[in-house]
């Protein structure tokens, strides 16, 4: 079926049609422009507060770097945990809180690691630890 021909005779026989057609898909267009540049700029702002949280936390100093700069009890290595699956990531943090706590001559009892649920919104790992150590050697792991 042909259906330029009713509507042809339709916007010919009346031109007020035509134009008020014509402007609701003018407003229509703006419409959908004014939205995808207002998502654009969301985007970018979003974009530079998560730059500025990674430098802020890529310039952020490790616990114990100035005061216990001779004892060399500050752990090491990037401030993130690492791994291909949350898993992974979960070992690794238990085995940087082992580390922490045998350098300052304590010992993990026992260990147990809550991992993020599958489709959670969030990506955070906890650690619940119990350990054995000296006072002294707490407030330096703290």
């Amino acid at each position: 079926m042909n259906w330029t021909a009713p509507l042809r005779r339709i916007f010919l026989a009346s031109p007020a049609t035509a134009a008020i057609l014509y402007a609701i898909s003018l407003v229509a267009l703006l419409w959908v422009g004014a939205a995808a540049v207002v998502d654009l700029l969301a985007k970018r702002e979003q974009l530079n507060d998560n730059y500025a949280q990674l430098a802020q936390f890529a310039g952020r100093k490790r616990p114990g770097s100035t005061a216990d700069a001779g004892t060399g009890v500050s752990p090491g290595g990037s401030v993130f945990v690492e791994g291909r699956t949350v898993t992974i990531a979960g070992a690794a943090l238990v085995q940087r809180l082992t580390e922490a706590v045998t350098k300052v001559g304590g010992s993990v009892l026992s260990t147990q690691v809550d991992l993020p649920a599958a489709r959670a919104s969030t990506s955070a790992i906890s650690v619940v630890a119990s350990c054995e150590l000296e006072q002294p050697a707490l407030q330096q792991l703290l």
